[in-house]
């Protein structure tokens, strides 16, 4: 919250306060005392809505151009304000407040691409093979055919994770696309064997 809010802990607790005593918030894991003197200390404390339709209605006060704006920018905050092994561990609250259609430059997109490469290979590793997939398409649709030449290892990465997950899923037309991609790209042997051992391993399932 001070991260995306850009406030200090006395305001930002005193705003809290509010929240909390018109019943519109609670904290959920406070050591006593979080309706004491301010500020108390907003550090590790966790709150959540009195009730999901308080958060909805909040949420709605807001034109979706606005919510899609606001959430991008708690993403990049969140980004930046972070350590790198903080965004490793909140890489999904952070890929899924960003939204890659509001990335404008090379930069930005490549940036996104790697954000979305790290959110899908968590979610494989944790068995979440649909929702891999789902980060995975977002890369796919981020990179374009001269990232082969300005960013090739990312590009094969994600192409290459790309066949994995498909096969995974049973989406067998996207692993082919993706795999012929990769043989057609690949400047190394290795790199071509491996793909074919996914390829391999689709086939027989």
């Amino acid at each position: 919250l001070k991260i995306i809010s850009h406030k200090g802990n006395e305001l930002l607790s005193s705003i809290i306060l509010i929240g909390i005593r018109e019943g519109l918030i609670n904290p959920i894991n406070a050591q006593g005392g979080i309706l004491g003197d301010l500020p108390f200390a907003t550090d590790n404390v966790e709150f959540k809505f009195s009730h999901d339709k308080v958060h909805q209605a909040a949420y709605n006060l807001l034109p979706t151009t606005e919510q899609q704006r606001i959430h991008h920018e708690i993403g990049n905050l969140l980004l930046n304000g972070l350590s790198d092994e903080e965004v490793e561990e909140r890489i999904f609250d952070i890929v899924n407040h960003l939204n890659h259609h509001l990335a404008t430059t090379k930069e930005e997109q490549l940036k996104l691409v790697s954000l979305y490469l790290l959110a899908s290979n968590k979610s494989k590793q944790s068995g979440g093979f649909v929702t891999a997939l789902s980060y995975i398409r977002v890369c796919l649709e981020l990179l374009d055919e001269s990232a082969w030449t300005h960013s090739y290892d990312l590009c094969l990465e994600v192409h290459t994770e790309a066949s994995v997950v498909a096969y995974l899923t049973g989406e067998y037309v996207l692993m082919d696309s993706t795999s012929k991609e990769i043989r057609k790209k690949a400047k190394g042997l290795m790199e071509v064997i491996r793909v074919n051992e996914i390829v391999m391993q689709a086939y027989h399932a």
